[in-house]
């Protein structure tokens, strides 16, 4: 899309008056001679502070600063930016290599002011691309629990497989690489034929999408988007990745299935019954008291994390004040509760103590999911077979995991999708036996056999088998 006036202002050499145009956001709108207009100013190193302003917040800015090295205002940088993908490399990584050693540091400096929360939440991440350019950043907070962190042994006939795998994604970070591998490793302890089958369905849509990528985001625990041919999972969510596999299979690579949903739809009207809703409802009930108990067990945990890494709990506050003294931001928020804290000498030690609590509330979410993960999959199908009535409050019990209604309403096929994603998880779980029994005592078998056939004529065998 061009504008003849802004193409002017290039033809005539009038870059400074293009660089200051009220609508500055034109400059990543329009082109002139297939160039997005930003292009022509930054070749020839002009850039105003609008503009910079716009580098440090918008990856669509950040990605042509970076381009055309100008760096110098990218030094205060925002994290969000930083953390997103140009070219299957993250842009964190992109930026430290065009930096020498002491603009490394003034941006970590920045960072640390502008988003210091934000850090505690992606320290690790930081902390390996600053590993990267042989710089060794602190670690502050306290670690949460990646699923690439408990490695699983690999049998050698299956090393070649993973082998491949990783060479069909080389475009993706290294560290991405190792959450999927990890899970793939999980799932062939338990089901090595089924593991193996969806790891050579994945490299082929690979080779058919190249455009097909695999991401890690703290913003999700788990997303299939066919339309940005993408899977992505949270860091620190186990057996997602298998729910995920099933969405895109189910979209992507499974064809004729117009009678499966009619046959699927008259199962789900025969499950949708008081009788069968008050059974699920006592379940879930009982499912969640324990779900509160092991709350309790992964605090003790926390402080005895803390307590292994800085001796007691005040020393710990001690440490992340020095560290906000050093750093000198004057706010500190907290996006996902938008709640900002203003700092001053007076309460530190109060935003620390209550930043802690919120961390301590993360890092017991993370873990009491994952050690329920199986569990809130069977909830998570419970829902989708009631239409989303769990999620929506329809009935008397919370919501641990669910749709909305409005989801299933929207998309016919959802809660076929969904309860299979659910199912096939299950399945290629460690609990599968227990949760499998159990659904079959809440629902009936019928929906079980029912899923047992789709997967057998679609996925070349049952599960286990």
């Amino acid at each position: 899309m061009e504008k003849q006036e802004y193409n002017n202002l290039i033809i005539n050499g009038k870059l400074n008056e293009l660089a200051n145009i009220s609508m500055v956001d034109d400059l990543i709108r329009y082109r002139y001679l297939n160039r997005y207009l930003i292009s022509y100013l930054l070749d020839a190193g002009i850039h105003t502070n609008i503009m910079d302003s716009r580098a440090i917040l918008d990856i669509k800015w950040t990605k042509y600063y970076l381009k055309y090295n100008i760096t110098k205002p990218l030094l205060k940088c925002h994290l969000k930016p930083l953390l997103m993908t140009i070219n299957n490399e993250l842009v964190l990584d992109t930026l430290l290599k065009k930096l020498n050693n002491a603009d490394r540091i003034k941006l970590y400096e920045n960072l640390k002011e502008n988003n210091y929360w934000e850090i505690q939440t992606h320290e690790q991440e930081i902390r390996r691309s600053y590993a990267k350019v042989g710089i060794t950043l602190p670690e502050i907070f306290i670690k949460k629990p990646l699923i690439s962190d408990q490695k699983k042994h690999l049998s050698t006939k299956y090393k070649d497989l993973i082998e491949k795998f990783r060479k069909t994604f080389s475009e993706t970070e290294e560290n991405v690489l190792d959450a999927y591998t990890n899970e793939f490793k999980k799932r062939l302890l338990v089901n090595d034929k089924r593991m193996v089958s969806d790891i050579k369905k994945i490299i082929e849509y690979k080779k058919m999408h190249k455009d097909f990528s695999l991401n890690l985001s703290c913003d999700t625990e788990g997303e299939y988007n066919s339309e940005k041919e993408s899977i992505t999972i949270s860091p620190y969510r186990y057996l997602v990745l298998t729910h995920e596999l099933s969405h895109l299979m189910y979209d992507d690579i499974e064809v004729n299935k117009r009678d499966i949903i009619k046959e699927y739809i008259s199962i789900q009207n025969s499950i949708n019954n008081d009788e069968t809703i008050k059974k699920i409802v006592q379940y879930l009930d009982n499912f969640h008291k324990n779900y509160e108990y092991m709350k309790s067990i992964f605090k003790e945990m926390y402080y005895h994390e803390i307590k292994k890494k800085y001796k007691s709990y005040d020393e710990y506050i001690k440490a992340i004040c020095t560290d906000i003294y050093k750093y000198h931001p004057d706010i500190i928020a907290i996006d996902d509760e938008m709640v900002y804290f203003y700092v001053d000498n007076d309460n530190i030690e109060d935003i620390v103590a209550e930043l802690i609590h919120i961390e301590e509330e993360e890092y017991i979410n993370i873990n009491v999911r994952n050690y329920y993960t199986e569990e809130l999959l069977l909830e998570n199908m419970l829902d989708a077979l009631l239409n989303g009535k769990i999620c929506d409050g329809m009935l008397d019990i919370d919501c641990l995991s669910g749709h909305a209604g409005c989801d299933f309403m929207d998309d016919y096929e959802l809660s076929f999708n969904e309860c299979l994603a659910d199912y096939d998880a299950i399945k290629n779980s460690s609990k599968n036996s227990k949760l499998i029994n159990d659904l079959e005592k809440l629902v009936g078998l019928d929906i079980i056999d029912f899923l047992e056939d789709y997967l057998l004529k679609y996925r070349g065998m049952k599960n286990g088998k």
